[in-house]
């Protein structure tokens, strides 16, 4: 199955709590960091098996919506990811 770009960035976004990145240019890093913010669906329990948080590490967090705007730029790069 194919997913497009718009139905991926609404899967991520209405599901992550913990993304990290990287961005790679002329192959050296210029910037890295991870956030951590409150699922806009709720924490799944996928989540706590894949990083270890659960419901009470992200309950004080802000919701992605509240973040986009420091990571926007990232949509527009090639993204290598897991």
């Amino acid at each position: 199955m194919l997913l497009s770009i718009s139905s991926l960035t609404v899967w991520f976004i209405s599901r992550s709590c913990a993304p990290g990145f990287t961005v790679v240019k002329d192959s050296s890093i210029v910037e890295s960091n991870s956030l951590l913010f409150k699922p806009v669906v709720g924490h799944a329990e996928f989540q706590t098996k894949m990083h270890g948080s659960c419901a009470s590490d992200t309950v004080d967090k802000p919701e992605f919506r509240e973040i986009c705007s420091s990571v926007a730029h990232l949509f527009k790069l090639p993204l290598v990811g897991h």
